[in-house]
């Protein structure tokens, strides 16, 4: 009888547990055409977000920030929750360099991923801020 009651214990513990789903990942390198050498300590912040929504901001699903050793181009992953991906919605990576909080590079065009036959790895170009503004 001991043994059933610690049969039934260790079932209900595992069946109660929550499940998680394993971590998923974005991943490929930012890089530009142009020559970009940020200076040491910039942040390069990566992002995932929703797009499918016109007319209204992109929801964010996931984000990292690093600090490179080096200039571009410089290799990312970015985990994220599959449980957040709604199979009818579009993704997109973007990312941006920053110096002291001030921007100095991003990305201008849309890197779709995950979803609608898109890839899990892309890579991501982008401009110098200043070259934006001529």
């Amino acid at each position: 009888m001991k043994g059933v009651r610690l049969f039934l214990f260790g079932f209900l513990a595992f069946t109660a547990a929550p499940s998680f789903a394993a971590p998923a990942v974005v991943s490929g390198k930012v890089f530009s055409r142009e020559r970009i050498a940020p200076p040491p300590g910039y942040v390069l912040r990566i992002e995932l977000r929703d797009i499918s929504r016109q007319d209204v901001a992109s929801e964010e699903i996931a984000f990292v920030e690093m600090r490179p050793k080096r200039p571009l181009p410089v290799r990312y992953k970015l985990g994220y929750d599959p449980a957040r991906i709604d199979p009818s919605h579009m993704y997109a990576v973007s990312a941006r360099g920053l110096v002291d909080g001030r921007l100095v590079f991003i990305s201008t065009i849309i890197n779709s991923v995950i979803t609608r036959g898109r890839p899990e790895a892309t890579d991501i170009l982008v401009q110098s801020v200043g070259q934006l503004k001529r």
